[in-house]
């Protein structure tokens, strides 16, 4: 579950790595996680991908993607 501290630090990162050209991939995040995203509008800001190889290809090749269920 994401709580709205959070939701900010994840905000704060993307637009981080935004800034350096870079991209944070949340990779098949829990229903209760991007249901919250959805009614903030942090689903605008953060870029959410429900498969694993989707994400990886979006996050670009040699960069490790993190999830609940990756094992990470």
């Amino acid at each position: 579950m994401t709580d709205s501290a959070s939701l900010r630090v994840l905000i704060l990162a993307a637009r981080a790595l935004q800034g350096r050209h870079g991209t944070l991939v949340l990779a098949r995040p829990q229903p209760l996680v991007a249901r919250m995203q959805e009614i903030t509008g942090a689903d605008k800001i953060l870029d959410i991908e429900g498969f694993w190889r989707a994400a990886a290809v979006r996050a670009g090749s040699g960069h490790e993607v993190v999830g609940h269920d990756s094992g990470v």
